[in-house]
């Protein structure tokens, strides 16, 4: 009988392993000491006694089918450590040897019989036993392989020496060497085979899961990755870039109201109907023909520029509709249509004023819009209708500093081109002045190359009443009456030269006289343009740089209202009271607010502290600086949408008594921030308030939401570092993780980057982007709450695992220290169990030794 050990070797190429499932039934076989005692009892019946020098084993008479059996056994175990060491086998060598368990030769005819059975199954069965990982391993990576094949070889009568490992023949043809006589390297033979075969299985399982945790892994990476980009995609296709502001050919809006006549600026050419009639049905509004009272031809221009059509010979009090058709006079009363209407050019609307007494007069006031804006409030204040707009300056930031009037008109059709602002200069009569940005550059005054086709344009397409000084050039300052309320509007723009004057010595002392006869009429409203009460500043372009003009403006105001108040009852004084009620509106400064009068009044005697409303802006980025009686509303980090209204009730009474005032001031969806109703006299009625105009950079609900993003994003960040590290650490986690989580982290970035570079470059170009600065935040909290869910999850489910196959980087005796420490009882108990057997066995050949 030869060498199991050769045995096993030859076995192993024919003989095919059962699926895992199959080889999960257990053996409940005998000890190893009483299958030791019960081999000797048979073996001493039927060949005597058993010699000391003979080499007698069961595992002999058991071919090699049963020793591959008995591997399969422990496939699926999974391996602690391993039970001996080389060292302990080399080291061990006893002259006796040890009698393997019999129940190995017991199960090779019922596996024989069943191979049989299976037939030609069974050599698919070999091939997937061997693709699943069989038991034989290369030459290459194992010794023991070189040296089994050279013990095979040997079976011819060859003697091989191979580390102190011989094989010879005895007489009688059986072989005979060291290693199997060793008992000692039979049992660490037995051992490590059953160590390599649950090695193997725990492998096979491993990979499973690897394969596993790489497909989630996948799944959350490209996932993270992908949303990264919707939300990037997102962020630059609703930008400014793709925004266009469009040109709009033909346009009309009309102003210059009198309780007679209006004046409307045209952009086109057709025919000007004017009537008191409109229809209205699901297309739009036409204008109906029987009610028409006005009609004017506009012949086309080579040039396009805008034309002035003077409307006269109107009623006073009376709405009046008007349109641009396009049909010829000759055509026009021969059509069947009853209606006039272009779908180009639309319908506007204005009212004229009363004869005397205007009983209630509702205007609407702002300034700062972005050029082409198309916000929502432009259509808030349409739908109102209100008897006037002034707009204040800067309606448009196309910051011309060229004298190319063609630029100026091009500029007014952008803006016309917005349908928002379209159709609220169409809903009521405009009053307009200039403000730095639609004058030339930005602070640009007299010395501005674009002043003479700023004033150009002007006066050829803004409708405006009569100007004070009536010339081809020079500044546009005028005044006008509604009722028995004086407007007055300087021109702050064209005369303006820092550190020297904000207007010219004949526009100053015009405006001073205007102030000086505030007594003829009930109220006096006042067209600052720019903030009145600030502290000075050397060298601005507002009033708080110029504390001189500011302070005989003052006195002016303060000796008109002294001088009223001592003629007051007298035969020498107007029966109007406006000599002590003086309100003044300002825009320039991007913020909304109100003073009563207690910040305003620079006067030297000290009685001209008039109410100020701050009206702005109607689409810009909030700012601004001062003290006032109310908060300034509007946040630093957002557009500010805002506007101011009056609503002036006049009983036509004696004194200043006979006026009351409704203030409002209203931002966007029409909420009203702040109002208050004030009757004469208005000067010198201050409450002594003081709150600086400190700007919040976002409100509460958005503030929160800025908090959070950014905790969220600090979570991602620390989650991604953490990851990192422990990728680099586990060797075997890198398989898993086969990208960096660096990458994600670094697409938050490139997002965030992207979004903020579009919000600022669309403040720098004075555009308008649909995402505004708070909505950065919007998009990071988007990006990184997924983002941090998901890295939550793979911690929490998928390092458990990977922790559980993978070690650091450290020494093999404090790796098992650790690993031993970490042990379930059950893997202890089985450690024990297969420790108690090895000297179980070690026993059984000392006390064989002994015997013989």
């Amino acid at each position: 009988m030869g060498n199991p050990i050769t045995h096993y070797n030859e076995s192993h190429s024919s003989k095919p392993h059962k699926k895992k499932s199959q080889n999960k039934r257990k053996y409940h076989h005998r000890s190893h000491k009483e299958q030791f005692e019960s081999n000797k009892k048979k073996r001493s019946v039927e060949e005597g006694e058993v010699s000391g020098s003979s080499y007698v084993s069961s595992a002999s008479e058991a071919d090699e089918d049963t020793i591959d059996e008995e591997i399969l056994r422990v496939e699926n175990e999974k391996p602690d450590h391993d039970t001996l060491s080389n060292s302990e086998i080399n080291d061990t060598k006893l002259s006796h040897h040890v009698i393997l368990p019999e129940s190995l030769s017991h199960n090779r005819e019922r596996e024989s019989k069943k191979e049989d059975e299976k037939g030609p199954n069974n050599k698919k069965q070999r091939g997937n036993s061997w693709r699943k990982g069989g038991w034989r391993r290369s030459k290459k990576r194992s010794k023991r392989g070189s040296r089994r094949s050279r013990r095979r070889r040997s079976s011819e009568g060859s003697t091989v020496d191979d580390d102190d490992d011989t094989v010879t023949n005895d007489e009688d043809g059986n072989e005979e060497d060291d290693y199997g006589k060793s008992a000692a390297a039979q049992l660490a033979l037995w051992m490590r085979l059953k160590y390599r075969a649950t090695k193997e299985g725990f492998s096979s399982r491993r990979k499973t899961q690897e394969g596993k945790l790489s497909l989630w892994f996948m799944f959350l990476f490209y996932g993270i990755l992908l949303w990264h980009f919707g939300a990037f995609v997102h962020s630059i296709a609703v930008s400014w870039v793709w925004w266009d502001v469009p040109e709009a050919d033909t346009w009309m809006w009309a102003g210059a109201v009198t309780n007679t006549s209006f004046v409307i600026g045209v952009k086109g050419f057709g025919r000007v109907v004017v009537a008191t009639d409109i229809v209205e049905d699901s297309r739009g509004k036409y204008i109906n023909k029987s009610s028409i009272v006005f009609t004017d031809s506009i012949q086309p221009s080579p040039g396009e520029s805008v034309r002035k059509v003077f409307v006269t010979g109107l009623q006073p009090e009376t709405r009046y509709y008007y349109a641009l058709s396009s049909l010829e006079l000759s055509n026009f009363y021969e059509s069947d249509h009853n209606t006039v209407y272009d779908e180009y050019r639309g319908v506007g609307t204005v009212k004229t004023f009363a004869s005397h007494v205007q009983k209630h007069f509702r205007m609407a006031f702002s300034s700062c819009s972005k050029t082409g804006s198309r916000d929502e409030i432009f259509n808030e204040i349409a739908q109102e209708q209100y008897d006037m707009f002034i707009h204040m300056g800067d309606m448009h930031y196309e910051n011309i500093n060229s004298p190319d009037f063609r630029r100026f008109q091009q500029a007014f059709s952008m803006v016309h081109g917005s349908e928002p602002q379209r159709n609220m200069y169409r809903s009521t009569a405009l009053t307009y002045m200039w403000d730095d940005h639609d004058f030339g550059d930005d602070e640009d005054g007299a010395y501005a190359p674009s002043m003479h086709a700023a004033q150009r344009s002007y006066r050829e397409s803004v409708p405006h009443y009569p100007l004070a000084r009536n010339t081809s050039d020079g500044a546009v300052y005028f005044a006008f009456t509604v009722g028995r309320v004086r407007i007055i509007a300087p021109d702050l723009r064209s005369e303006l030269f820092p550190y020297f004057r904000i207007m010219s010595e004949e526009q100053e002392e015009w405006f001073l006289e205007e102030l000086s006869h505030a007594g003829d009429y009930a109220l006096v409203i006042i067209m600052l343009g720019q903030p009145w009460g600030l502290d000075y500043t050397n060298g601005a372009d507002q009033w708080k740089g110029f504390p001189k003009t500011r302070k005989k403006v003052a006195n002016i105001i303060a000796e008109t209202h002294r001088n009223g108040l001592r003629r007051r009852g007298t035969n020498n004084v107007t029966k109007a009271g406006g000599y002590a009620n003086v309100i003044a509106i300002a825009g320039d400064d991007h913020t909304a607010a109100f003073d009563d009068g207690t910040h305003m009044d620079y006067s030297d005697i000290g009685m001209a502290g008039f109410p100020m409303v701050q009206a702005g802006p109607l689409n810009q980025v909030v700012s601004g600086k001062g003290v006032y009686t109310t908060q300034c509303y509007g946040y630093g980090l957002e557009h500010g949408h805002h506007y101011g209204t009056f609503d002036i009730f006049d009983d036509g009474g004696e004194g200043p008594e006979a006026v009351c005032v409704r203030v409002r001031i209203i931002g966007q969806g029409k909420k009203i921030l702040y109002e208050n109703n004030m009757c004469g006299p208005l000067l010198s009625r201050g409450t002594g308030g003081d709150y600086y105009c400190d700007i919040e950079p976002l409100p509460p609900h958005k503030m929160s939401l800025l908090i959070a993003a950014s905790f969220f994003f600090t979570v991602e960040t620390l989650l991604v570092t953490a990851l990192e590290i422990f990728r680099f650490r586990r060797k075997f986690h890198k398989k898993i993780a086969f990208h960096s989580y660096m990458y994600i982290l670094l697409a938050t970035l490139i997002v965030m980057g992207v979004q903020t570079g579009l919000v600022v470059g669309g403040y720098v170009q004075d555009r308008t982007p649909v995402n505004d600065m708070s909505d950065i935040f919007v998009i990071l909290l988007v990006i990184t709450l997924p983002t941090t869910l998901g890295l939550a999850v793979w911690i929490l489910f998928a390092l458990p695992p990977i922790c559980s196959f993978t070690k650091p980087k450290q020494n093999e005796d404090h790796f098992k220290r650790k690993r031993r420490l970490r042990f379930s009882s059950r893997k202890r108990r089985r450690q024990r169990k297969l420790e108690r057997e090895a000297r179980a066995l070690e026993e059984l050949i000392k006390q064989q030794q002994q015997q013989q």
